[in-house]
Parts: structure tokens; C-alpha cells; sequence
């Protein structure tokens, strides 16, 4: 992953990875079977540190900031879009 762009869910429960707790994780797509699992392409004109959305669906807490870690839980963010994610051959 060294030196690649990728998608990543941030604001998350922390969870320990290799002994160091992390908020986050990188967004990934499979097969119906899950017996291929690529990265999420990052949109071509995206940023490093850009926040990237999905059209129709609010993330947002209070003022537009980004829902707390203790909220994206609670509220089910990720479980609510999931279904509507999809991606094609080419990421």
C-alpha cells in the first residue's frame, strides 16, 4: 500500500491493529464469494485528506462536521449505505 492513494472509513470505535489502536479501516470490495477482495479505487480528482462522499446520503452531525466515533455506531452509518455500494472491474 505504500505510496497508494485508498478509500478509508474514518471516525470508527477504536480497535486494536498490531497492538496500536486504530479509527479507521480501508475501504475494500469483493466478489460475490469473497474470494477476490480489491481496494476501492479513489476517485481521480480527490485530494490527499479530502473527505469523500456519497451523493444522497448525509454523514454529517452538528455544523456539517463528521459524525463523532462514538455516533458512527450508534447511528449505523456504515450499514445503512452498504447496500448501495457497488463497484465495477475497474475499481
Amino acid at each position: 500500500l505504500e505510496g497508494r492513494m485508498v478509500l478509508v472509513l474514518c471516525n470508527l470505535k477504536a480497535r486494536k491493529l498490531a497492538g496500536f489502536p486504530s479509527h479507521g479501516m480501508v475501504l475494500c470490495a469483493s466478489n460475490e464469494d469473497h474470494s477476490v477482495v480489491k481496494l476501492v479505487s479513489v476517485p481521480v480528482e480527490a485530494k490527499i485528506g479530502e473527505r469523500v462522499t456519497v451523493p444522497g446520503f448525509n454523514f454529517e452531525g452538528e455544523e456539517g462536521a463528521p459524525f463523532a466515533e462514538n455516533k458512527v455506531g450508534k447511528k449505523k452509518v456504515f450499514e445503512k449505505i452498504a447496500p448501495f455500494l457497488q463497484t465495477s472491474e475497474y475499481g
